[in-house]
């Protein structure tokens, strides 16, 4: 019987050493998944924020989470570049609307300029170019 209680009590300190563990790690693992999916660290703001607005058609808030980004100094991968071009067409668009309907046609064609080339970097979101043209006129 002495042997049994032994042999018991060796595999359940294993066990509890085990479940520590796995704790630990499922705990560090929660929380990578936390910050990425809520964006807990001020670290600036990922494509799939960016996607989202974009989804939604709040390219405003795009604009200002460029912005954010710049100020913080991100280092934007492919994704978040072309995420940053939707940001800059949609300024250079809203800006060369204004320029057009105030008469300042020097203005404009400079914001059309910046609307083409932020244009030729959207890449895949490229689509996106017709609904903000089409938002803005």
């Amino acid at each position: 019987m002495k042997i049994r209680n032994k042999q018991s009590g060796t595999l359940s300190k294993i066990l509890n050493i085990c479940i520590v563990l796995l704790t630990c790690i499922i705990t560090i693992e929660a929380m990578f998944i936390a910050d990425y999916t809520f964006d807990l660290s001020n670290n600036g703001k990922r494509a799939i924020v960016f996607l989202q607005y974009i989804q939604q058609q709040e390219y405003e808030k795009c604009l200002n989470y460029y912005y954010t980004n710049e100020a913080l100094g991100v280092k934007p991968d492919e994704d978040l570049q072309e995420c940053y071009a939707v940001a800059q067409y949609y300024e250079a668009a809203y800006q060369y609307r204004v320029y057009v309907d105030q008469g300042k046609d020097t203005q404009a064609d400079k914001a059309h300029e910046r609307m083409e080339e932020a244009a030729s970097r959207m890449g895949e979101l490229a689509p996106v170019r017709d609904r903000i043209d089409r938002i803005l006129q």
